[in-house]
């Protein structure tokens, strides 16, 4: 199966809403966090759908690293690109949150 028939049968999948963001976490709530640049590859396949991201937060609030845990992957790395600047409130411990971010063809 082709890349770009992959992309397209996996928006299938996916809830289609307005681009926003939801979050799963223990208390620690984002103090900045700017929504995702719109896919130009996104945009050309009319390609809508939600991305789901484990986000893990340093104490300093900056986020260390973001894995994919569900989600077409054209919007996925648009969604991690932007999550990893996203700066939380500070915390005594390293914490883990689940991000959804969600697309839809502007």
């Amino acid at each position: 199966m082709s890349f770009k028939r992959a992309a397209i049968a996996g928006t299938f999948l996916l809830t289609l809403t307005v681009c926003s963001f939801g979050q799963e976490t223990a208390g620690r709530k984002p103090v900045k966090s700017d929504p995702p640049a719109y896919p130009e590859m996104a945009r050309k396949l009319n390609l809508t759908g939600a991305v789901k991201l484990e986000v893990t937060i340093n104490p300093n609030g900056t986020v260390k690293g973001t894995k994919v845990k569900g989600g077409n992957p054209v919007l996925a790395a648009a969604a991690q690109s932007s999550v990893k600047s996203w700066m939380y409130e500070p915390g005594s411990t390293e914490t883990t949150a689940t991000v959804t971010i969600n697309f839809k063809a502007p």
